[in-house]
């Protein structure tokens, strides 16, 4: 497999056509059979794309994109954390499904942790369904471990209890770095 040239950018309203294309496609992979289906069929790209101008252009966070070949192929969003003044929540990382298991993923957490440790962040942390296996696994591959919390969102009347993973930011020479 030939390594791809993935370039990491902030993100500007321009992208948001194509992060919501990133982000819809990606739920409704990743959690088929875990969600309704007619929840999924429902996640409309339009109106993600207005969504994801809106809070680009209100710039509460750092939302960076990942281009390969000149085509956007994943996302991260990081919000400051309200618990905790050292710690950044990513509130959402996806790559499109027909880039998976190509490096775009690990470019992302890197260029966060590494930011991250350069602007003196002590941990990152992140929500997750469980029974998002892949997911899972990654953040695990990642350095993330699981932590109490506790979270849930609703959908389709259905309550969905999330996981809270977490991690330490080590600043000197950024060891926890996977290549």
């Amino acid at each position: 497999m030939t390594k791809l040239e993935i370039k990491i950018n902030p993100a500007d309203s321009t992208d948001a056509a194509n992060i919501a294309h990133v982000y819809c496609t990606a739920w409704k992979f990743a959690y088929k059979g875990i969600f309704p289906q007619n929840f999924l069929d429902s996640i409309n790209e339009e109106v993600w794309t207005a969504r994801f101008k809106e809070s680009i252009n209100l710039n509460k966070s750092q939302f960076l994109v990942a281009k390969t070949q000149g085509v956007l192929t994943g996302i991260i969003d990081v919000y400051y954390s309200a618990e905790n003044s050292n710690s950044r929540e990513i509130r959402c990382i996806y790559v499109h499904p027909e880039y998976i298991r190509q490096g775009i993923g690990s470019a992302l957490f890197n260029f966060i942790i590494q930011s991250s440790a350069a602007s003196r962040i002590s941990s990152l942390f992140l929500w997750s369904h469980p029974n998002n296996i892949h997911a899972t696994n990654f953040y695990f591959k990642m350095g993330f471990s699981k932590v109490a919390g506790d979270r849930s969102i609703e959908i389709e009347g259905q309550n969905h209890k999330l996981v809270k993973f977490s991690r330490e930011v080590k600043s000197k020479n950024h060891p926890f770095l996977i290549q």
